[in-house]
């Protein structure tokens, strides 16, 4: 996975501490980014890049009611987490009472994944067995499922 910020070699300030309002854990999380002015260019390009970073300086502060929605906080805390920083993340488990998480590597997610979709393929598999003996059982009658549960195997080999 690939992010829109620019790269940093520095340690992200302020993800290593325990914050004590969910407001700051995201300003962390913004600093790792690259800060107010180069989050909010990616997640507003068509505002003036000032206007942009005061709005997100007016969403981080608790005392404005101008606030993220779901899929621009989603992709704070993913890019941030690219970064090292789970600021944001932490905040959350331990404010809701979750054990802390682990992030995982893309390579772990892919294989995740991978051995998902085989146990669905296996699944799908049986049903494909069970639809094709049924069809049989029925004398034949209904040739054209038993025709297309041929065709879902030959898909799965």
């Amino acid at each position: 996975m690939t992010t829109d910020f620019p790269d940093t070699d520095w340690e992200p300030r302020g993800c290593m501490m325990a914050h004590d309002t969910f407001e700051e854990a995201l300003q962390a999380s913004v600093a790792a980014c690259g800060g107010n002015k180069a989050v909010a260019a990616k997640f507003w390009p068509a505002k003036d890049v000032y206007a942009a970073r005061d709005y997100l300086a007016a969403c981080l502060n608790p005392h404005r009611k101008e606030k993220l929605d779901l899929g621009e906080l989603l992709k704070l805390l993913r890019d941030a987490r690219l970064r090292g920083c789970h600021a944001g993340m932490e905040f959350l488990t331990a404010h809701l009472s979750y054990a802390p998480t682990t992030p995982i590597t893309p390579a772990e997610e892919h294989d995740e994944l991978q051995r998902k979709m085989l146990q669905t393929a296996d699944r799908m598999q049986k049903l494909a067995d069970r639809m094709f003996d049924a069809a049989k059982r029925d004398g034949g009658a209904d040739h054209a499922a038993a025709v297309g549960i041929a065709q879902l195997r030959q898909l799965r080999a």
